[in-house]
């Protein structure tokens, strides 16, 4: 037993001490099929993950019999040294940023799964507010209040029943032509329409909310005002925007502002003057299952910190960006499907960091997808084709990452990379482009990596530009694999050409 208890304290001291003589470096497969655990198996350690032979991983400490690696995802796992080869060559000068960007995505993901949890905080909430309103009983004010613009129910407007109800209150709304602008500001209070409920204004907003929690539904609701209003403000608070139809604004559809969180399901927002929906002032929310067409600027903007969750969405047939984020917003755009808009489908700007993950983005006037300007973020695992110009255009100092899209049967070059742009592109499937798989123009410098590019005009054609191009499969273009002019210092390696 002591001598037990002695070996289980030496592995510990070993797992313990860092080696600095590998940290930093990095290790490839040798074994055809090899096994990453959670810790030695010594240790007790569990299978984490399968690896296969040439894959490569960076090793961050190692004991004698083992290297404890950083995998793709950001997590930790090690492998035993018998299974691998030490890698002569060093480490991207990218992987730090690489691995900051896929922490900062893991982070994101977490927090969509955080948005979750607060969608059914504010269910309950609501339900909560139903029970208690349930137990006001005789109280009217309370209770069910009908709105009736003929006069047969409690209420000839919506405002009226507004101002009269309490907390917790059901208001609903019969069909008709309501010529006003509501005002929430009182807490729980829904406002729910029936088939052929339509509110109009002319004067203020439509509807401006501002209240801990509240719901409207079922409502189609016009601004046709001159002033510059937009048809829905949601100044703080956490509504539950749902099944209403946002229509032909002079201004806006809807404002989301001031670090407000709401829900906003299923509605369809159209014809706005200027953006479909627009979220700024650090707000956050969920935008999902919206149909959001036929604005006049962009579909959705993010901008000055503001951190949505989009999933879901229709956004298409704009006159500007279908989704444009700029000016340090964030925000998870998942799922969606861009199609048809004047300009880019996603464009990212000065400085914005957004996660765009798997949605569709084709048939666009302009990119696929537009980085520009300082611009970062993760593009993973969308499906970027048939645009009228770049499948991804990165400009002006840009550094997105971006991985595992398909990016296809573009009019213009699959990534078209200019003016300073960088960026980390690996592991893409990037085909069938009018042009080159990948342009590199004027001093920019990206990593490409990893990629299968096949079937375009050239595979990567670069144009007094600079890169670091390993490990890719550049076969089967019409113009060769890689095309250089002007002065150009370009990094290749273990690429598998004509």
């Amino acid at each position: 037993m002591r001598i037990m208890k002695k070996t289980v304290i030496v592995l510990l001291a070993l797992l313990a001490a860092p080696i600095p003589a590998t940290a930093g470096g990095m290790i490839s497969i040798s074994a055809d099929k090899v096994s990453i655990y959670t810790a030695p198996i010594m240790m007790g350690g569990k299978l984490l993950v399968k690896a296969y032979k040439g894959e490569s991983y960076l090793a961050i400490n190692e004991t004698s019999d083992w290297y404890k690696v950083r995998l793709e995802d950001g997590s930790i796992g090690w492998i035993n040294k018998s299974q691998v080869v030490k890698s002569e060559d060093k480490v991207p000068a990218d992987m730090g940023a690489s691995v900051e960007q896929l922490n900062r995505e893991r982070a994101r993901l977490d927090e969509e799964r955080r948005l979750f949890e607060e969608q059914k905080s504010l269910i309950e909430d609501m339900k909560r507010l139903d029970d208690e309103k349930k137990g006001f009983g005789s109280s009217k004010n309370a209770g069910n209040l009908i709105v009736d613009a003929t006069g047969a129910g409690d209420f000839r407007t919506i405002g009226e029943a507004v101002a009269a109800a309490a907390s917790g209150a059901k208001i609903t709304v019969k069909a008709g032509l309501y010529k006003e602008g509501l005002i929430i500001e009182k807490d729980g209070i829904t406002v729910e329409g029936e088939p052929g409920a339509e509110v109009v204004s002319s004067d203020a907003c439509t509807l401006y909310f501002n209240a801990s929690t509240g719901t409207v539904k079922n409502l189609k609701l016009m601004y046709d005002g001159r002033v510059s209003y937009p048809c829905v403000d949601i100044a703080g608070g956490r509504l539950l925007l749902e099944d209403c139809e946002l229509a032909g604004s002079t201004h806006r559809g809807l404002v989301i502002r001031e670090g407000a969180f709401p829900i906003v399901r299923r509605n369809k927002i159209h014809d706005a003057r200027q953006d479909g929906v627009y979220v700024g002032d650090n707000a956050r929310g969920t935008i999902e299952e919206n149909d959001i067409y036929a604005n006049g600027m962009a579909g959705i903007e993010i901008t000055s910190g503001a951190d949505p969750l989009v999933r879901r969405n229709a956004i298409h047939d704009g006159k500007g960006t279908g989704i444009y984020v700029y000016d340090h917003g964030k925000g998870l755009i998942k799922d969606n499907d861009i199609y048809g808009n004047a300009f880019a489908g996603i464009a990212i700007s000065k400085g914005a960091t957004p996660i765009a993950l798997g949605n569709k983005v084709h048939d666009g006037l302009g990119s696929g997808v537009f980085v520009i300007d300082h611009g970062g973020g993760v593009l993973e695992e969308n499906d970027i084709f048939g645009n009228a110009k770049a499948g991804v255009e990165i400009k002006s100092g840009a550094d997105p990452v971006v991985r595992k899209n398909k990016v296809h049967d573009g009019n213009g070059s699959g990534i078209y990379i200019a003016d300073r742009g960088r960026g980390t592109i690996e592991d893409n499937d990037i085909y069938g482009n009018v042009y080159a798989g990948i342009d590199i123009y004027v001093g920019s410098d990206p990593v490409i990596r990893m990629n299968r590019i096949n079937r375009n005009g050239s595979g990567i054609y670069v144009a007094y530009g600079n890169g670091k191009i390993k490990d890719n499969d550049l076969r089967d273009n019409r113009n060769g694999a890689i095309s250089t002019i002007g002065n150009c210092f370009i990094e290749k390696s273990n690429n598998v050409e004509n």
